[in-house]
């Protein structure tokens, strides 16, 4: 046997190895999530469902107390502090 058949033998060998090894799926990243629009949180909607006695205050001390209620805000407003 020459040395071409002996490398013949050798590259058969690793191309039928090659060709017989069981393929999986690329390790791909999982696409990012697009990004959503940042939810507006001066709504009634997120007021009531957001909204504490403590952000209630704070927006009265800032003196937005006028557009909690044009916002639907019906609670108990506090007192300007």
């Amino acid at each position: 046997m020459g040395f071409w058949s002996i490398a013949a033998v050798i590259f058969g060998g690793v191309l039928v190895a090659g060709l017989a090894t069981p393929r999986r799926r690329a390790n791909k990243r999982p696409a990012l999530p697009e990004r959503q629009d940042e939810e507006e949180l001066w709504t009634p909607d997120a007021l009531a469902r957001l909204g504490t006695p403590e952000t209630v205050a704070e927006l009265v001390a800032q003196g937005r107390g006028d557009e909690l209620r044009g916002l639907g805000y019906s609670g108990e407003l506090p007192p300007d502090a």
